[in-house]
């Protein structure tokens, strides 16, 4: 996965109006959680041989994330459909926003099977492999969201 610079790639025009300045700032925010954790989710490159201890440690970073993540599209899913000047668009954001959060939680939940000391080998097996699934699945619904939210800067309707 190609690095991001934060930020750069959503929302260079200011806002107008109060309305829309929050919904940019939020949209942004969001982003860029995204940003991170797709980040830190595309560096674990786990395998069915390692302990719990070594996949705590490679994937500490993406776990420290996930709460931040998940903490943004919670805020996202609460602002209504309505509420955005592009209603076609708006649908699209929430069905994606819903995609990306049953994802990360499937991933994360994985994971935690996986850091368990006392999971026997077949267990791990099963796990590390619904994990490698989830990560791939994560990352579509996750860069779907993130390239979801670029797209509104590109809109006649984001411009105020």
């Amino acid at each position: 996965m190609p690095p991001r610079s934060k930020g750069a790639s959503v929302f260079l025009l200011p806002p107008r109006g109060v309305q829309e300045a929050e919904r940019v700032r939020l949209l942004r925010e969001v982003a860029d959680a995204l940003d991170d954790v797709l980040d830190a989710l595309a560096d674990v490159q786990g395998s069915v041989h390692w302990s719990a201890r070594e996949w705590s440690v490679a994937a500490m970073p993406f776990r420290v994330r996930v709460p931040r993540a998940e903490e943004r599209l919670r805020r996202l899913a609460q602002v209504e459909l309505t509420d955005w000047p592009d209603f076609g668009w708006a649908l699209t954001l929430d069905q994606t926003r819903a995609r990306a959060e049953e994802a990360l939680g499937r991933t994360d939940a994985a994971l935690a099977a996986l850091l368990r000391a006392r999971c026997p080998p077949v267990e791990r097996v099963r796990w590390s492999r619904r994990f490698a699934a989830g990560q791939d699945e994560a990352v579509d619904a996750l860069s779907s969201m993130r390239d979801l939210l670029a797209a509104w800067r590109l809109t006649p309707q984001s411009d105020g």
